[in-house]
């Protein structure tokens, strides 16, 4: 049976912890080549840490705020005029409110959405001409 990750080229939203972590582990265990994004770059530095000891293979490493919907955008188009492949897209990120709704300003909730909802959307929008050229794209 074939590894179908292998040199497959994986983007992973939220990958500087928790699940997009793993993922990331996984999926360079594999053989993919990584491009990791999320808000806290020494996080994404620690996971490309970890995979270069594991694998000897190095991870990008891209700052990326979801909730940035211009940043979002621009990330993606960056992507695409760079010709840059894409096999496989993760939208992991996320953010998320603890606590009691009540403590929460309407700024926090909006945010918290923009990320979760029009973020995810606006890059994966952005990213479709290059997942469209890829005959493995996913």
């Amino acid at each position: 049976m074939t590894n179908p990750i292998v040199d497959k080229r994986i983007l992973i939203t939220g990958a500087g912890r928790g699940l997009g972590a793993a993922y990331a582990v996984i999926f360079a265990d594999l053989g993919a080549e990584l491009t990791l994004a999320g808000r806290k770059p020494e996080a994404l530095e620690a996971i490309a840490r970890a995979i270069r000891e594991r694998t000897g293979k190095m991870a990008e490493i891209v700052a990326l705020d979801l909730a940035d919907v211009a940043q979002v955008e621009e990330t993606a188009s960056r992507w695409c005029k760079a010709r840059r492949p894409l096999d496989i897209l993760v939208n992991n990120g996320a953010m998320w409110l603890a606590g009691p709704m009540e403590s929460h300003g309407v700024g926090e909730i909006a945010r918290t959405l923009t990320a979760n909802i029009a973020g995810t959307l606006v890059l994966t929008r952005g990213l479709l001409p290059v997942l469209k050229q890829s005959p493995a794209a996913d």
